[in-house]
């Protein structure tokens, strides 16, 4: 299923894409909630493609199905 479109390399998520993927997420406080806010809104999207194309490695990032 794809209940927001289908991705676009490089934008980033909204607030409200963001505050629906850790509303999902039961038991979060306050501050799990804001690091996770924070890396959802991280862009690693375009600097992780020039790693891969350059040959390194590229750490994972939270993505896919964030609840699971």
């Amino acid at each position: 299923l794809v209940p927001e479109g289908l991705h676009i390399l490089g934008e980033e998520l909204s607030d409200h894409q963001c505050e629906s993927y850790i509303d999902a997420i039961d038991g979060l406080g306050s501050e799990e909630r804001d690091k996770l806010f924070t890396a959802l809104k991280k862009q690693s999207e375009i600097p992780a493609l020039m790693n891969a194309l350059a040959g390194h490695y590229i750490p994972p990032v939270p993505g896919g199905d964030i609840v699971r």
